[in-house]
């Protein structure tokens, strides 16, 4: 039997951790984000996170991934509120957009969708506030592990 393309976590002791470890200035902020992001938002917004392009796939599970429709260039992040759908595309530093978020992000915002950039945790405030988006708390707070 094929070994998985993924590591459980909970086999080495450290649930607080992520299964695969690849951990590029994106994937550490990504991360970050999303800690944050369960601090921050009420359950009246649902949000969640697929960053298939982030994460190195096999080829045979990228290729199933596709097959059962995965489409490339979304946001790394969905959120929903209100009626409303927005989407977080993280990148750090200076990172540029794919070609494929070029093309599908105006695809995305033409079917009622608003996106934003972010590239730290300030930028993701930003973006809350400009969609009236409500959190619970004004600034992440550090919660050492328990």
């Amino acid at each position: 039997m094929a070994e998985p393309f993924y590591r459980d976590s909970h086999k080495r002791g450290r649930s607080d951790k992520p299964a695969i470890q690849v951990m590029n200035p994106e994937t550490r902020l990504h991360i970050a984000i999303a800690k944050d992001l369960e601090w921050l938002i009420p359950t009246e917004v649902q949000w969640s996170t697929f960053p298939a392009g982030n994460v190195k796939l096999p080829p045979r599970v990228g290729g199933l991934l596709k097959d059962m429709g995965l489409k490339t260039g979304w946001p790394d992040i969905i959120l929903v509120h209100a009626g409303s759908v927005f989407g977080m595309e993280l990148k750090a530093g200076k990172g540029p957009l794919s070609a494929s978020q070029k093309d599908r992000h105006p695809l995305l915002i033409a079917a009622g969708m608003k996106i934003a950039v972010c590239r730290s945790i300030d930028d993701v405030l930003a973006a809350l506030a400009d969609w009236g988006i409500p959190i619970r708390i004004s600034k992440p707070v550090s919660v050492p592990p328990a």
